[in-house]
């Protein structure tokens, strides 16, 4: 397993109203691995996401949202070993919808969130079109296709997925 010392995390500062850019400098300065870039003015999570994708230097890219959390520590670098080894565009890993107030996981009636096996996956015979950051992205392979979220308000992320997914036909699953 790939241990991921040589990762880059990008961070981009959207102009919230707290001290998040505080926060995240204070952690930059503490690991080189962190960079931070504060955009302008508040474009919303489509600009941050595709500046992001720009910016990357990686050969995958993955997305954590504030509220979103990764398994354990292991998570990123078994996507990457598992989309390197099988030579796919996206690798993802099962999803578990957490509720912070009872500190429960919330039981889905939705089949797509977790996966029995490892394995190769067509994208039509599972099609989905919701939890995008459990996956690693190809990023040269987004850029070229020119994969990118919409300037959307809301619901950016379906479109954003959905189209790679297409494109890519198929990815493995953890």
């Amino acid at each position: 397993c790939v241990k991921f010392q040589v990762i880059e995390i990008i961070c981009v500062y959207d102009k919230s109203t707290d001290n998040t850019l505080e926060i995240i400098q204070e952690r930059a300065r503490m690991d080189t691995r962190i960079k931070v870039i504060a955009q302008p003015t508040n474009s919303g999570v489509s600009v941050a996401r595709n500046t992001s994708i720009d910016m990357a230097k990686g050969d995958f890219i993955a997305f954590v949202d504030g509220d979103d959390l990764l398994p354990d520590d292991g998570a990123l670098a078994d996507r990457y070993d598992a989309a390197v080894k099988n030579n796919v565009r996206i690798c993802g890993g099962s999803i578990i919808m957490w509720n912070p107030n009872t500190d429960t996981e919330e039981i889905q009636s939705n089949t797509t969130n977790k996966f029995a096996t490892d394995g190769f996956v067509q994208y039509a015979d599972w099609a989905s079109d919701y939890g995008f950051t459990r996956f690693i992205y190809d990023r040269k392979w987004l850029i070229e296709n020119n994969i990118y979220f919409p300037k959307y308000i809301r619901h950016q992320d379906p479109v954003f997925f959905v189209r790679a997914m297409c494109l890519a036909g198929q990815f493995y699953a953890l």
